[in-house]
């Protein structure tokens, strides 16, 4: 079932008074406690270029999709569900969406479908349709790699195909427990295909990671509802996870439970509504929501500086990855090279397009730096970065231990590439934009770590790698802003 577009402007977004979440109560004596979730209509968010979209009901209980600017707290209807629909209700927070291709995701209960259903709204076209009726299961997740979505039904993963609803169970076998630990602990790695849940077993959370690819259990951990983050998101650029642990954000490691405090969110009485973080991992910020003194607010954070830029009020919202400019991003296993569901590829050896590789994924066998041009349905065109293949192959474990650090990143008036852990007497740096062409080589004859100047530079992401007498040793990237 497909439905037109409706568009309107509104002033502004009226708040409900019962809203669906679980709050946080936070005490100087850093008590947390987890209260029960109300069930009610959720609201679903995602941005594009500091728009969020997502779903609101106005003061006439009238739900449609909206897109909400944070920093002028202005919103527009996209499109009005209520009219196509009938009454539209869902539980939790169930949303998401394809940032490459402009796609909204969400799971509802309406007047006019059977059952909870799995619609999709195209953002360009402003089309809504219903991609599969009656889907048991929630908390669901998109796989920009194979153009699924994922959905988690208590004790398995199911994917569904986007482009034509076939559905494939993927075995995981999770115990189930009844009820999830709270409600917005889900998060999705693409890069190595794990789905990330929280389920409550006994009284204690347990994290568990599965490996969507073959359905296997990567790790089960115990934790305490002081030693897991709620609020999970996943930064692909920096490959790193983040969250909140009583007022803190932190970094944490997911296999062993690890966690660094980045900063501490203004508190005043606030607690975590029943929305999700997002992050725009191309630009460093993470996008939190939370509740500051009854109203729900979105503090725009720097995760390379560890700083607050904004705080503004918002909806209450499931955010999602921000979209805009995205890069493909890819995948790599062994000497084959996977980049994002598109309309269509073209992949480039030094800087060179190759003959007749058009496909998805792409099969190596000779050393050089590719990339890819990824043409979406939406008609946009991106370069993703390029990736040096040598006789080692492409395997994404000994590219990041082979990842060199640049601090600060992105560049300051001058940033330092370390270069103190590398074997060798003389050393070699090539730094490339994201066409691929050499535009810096610098040698030093002693272990100094390398100054990259900003003024040399202009506004972009760059790469590049280092190299002894014989072998490129290491890796990496940086931006400028």
């Amino acid at each position: 079932m497909v439905y037109a577009k409706e568009a309107s402007a509104i002033s502004h977004i009226e708040s409900r008074a019962a809203m669906n979440y679980f709050k946080i109560i936070h005490m100087k004596t850093f008590i947390l406690s987890f209260l029960a979730m109300t069930l009610s209509i959720f609201n679903d968010c995602i941005g594009q270029n500091e728009v969020i979209y997502g779903i609101e009901e106005d003061s006439l209980q009238v739900k449609r999709i909206i897109y909400f600017h944070p920093d002028s707290s202005t919103a527009n209807v996209a499109f009005n569900l209520t009219n196509y629909l009938g009454d539209v209700a869902a539980m939790g927070p169930n949303g998401t969406h394809d940032p490459y291709n402009d796609r909204y995701f969400f799971m509802a209960y309406s007047d006019s479908t059977t059952g909870y259903n799995l619609f999709k709204f195209d953002i360009p076209t402003g089309v809504l349709s219903n991609l599969l009726p009656s889907v048991p299961g929630s908390y669901i997740e998109y796989n920009s790699f194979t153009n699924q979505v994922l959905i988690f039904n208590g004790t398995t993963i199911r994917a569904i195909e986007v482009d034509t609803g076939v559905e494939t169970e993927i075995i995981a076998n999770l115990p189930f427990s009844g009820v999830n630990y709270i409600g917005t602990m889900r998060a999705f790695d693409p890069i190595n295909q794990y789905y990330h849940i929280i389920r409550d077993q006994s009284g204690d959370p347990v994290y568990w990671i599965i490996d969507v690819t073959d359905g296997t259990i990567v790790s089960n951990t115990i934790g305490s509802p002081f030693s897991i983050p709620i609020m999970q998101v996943f930064d692909y650029v920096n490959m790193k996870y983040y969250g909140l642990i009583s007022d803190t954000i932190v970094s944490y490691n997911p296999l062993t439970g690890a966690h660094t405090a980045m900063l501490e969110l203004p508190y005043f009485g606030g607690s975590a509504n029943n929305s999700q973080a997002t992050i725009d991992s191309e630009a460093g910020i993470l996008y939190f929501p939370y509740l500051l003194n009854g109203q729900n607010v979105l503090t725009k954070i720097n995760v390379n500086s560890d700083s607050i830029i904004s705080t503004t009020p918002s909806p209450q919202c499931d955010l999602q990855r921000v979209f805009g400019a995205i890069q493909p991003t890819l995948r790599l296993h062994n000497n084959e090279i996977t980049t994002v569901h598109g309309n269509s590829y073209q992949w480039y050896l030094n800087n060179n397009p190759i003959l007749n590789e058009i496909n998805q994924t792409l099969l190596v066998n000779q050393s050089g730096y590719y990339k890819v041009l990824v043409t979406f349905t939406n008609g946009n065109q991106s370069f993703s970065d390029s990736i040096y293949f040598s006789g080692l192959g492409l395997n994404p474990n000994v590219r990041e231990k082979n990842t060199l650090e640049v601090f600060p990143n992105p560049i300051g008036e001058s940033s330092t590439i370390d270069i103190s852990n590398l074997d060798g007497n003389s050393f070699t740096l090539k730094v490339f934009n994201l066409l691929g062409e050499n535009i810096l080589t610098k040698t030093s004859n002693a272990k100094n770590n390398f100054i990259i100047n900003k003024v040399n530079y202009e506004s972009g992401i760059y790469i590049f790698h280092v190299q002894n007498e014989s072998t490129i040793l290491g890796v990496g990237k940086f931006k400028v802003d």
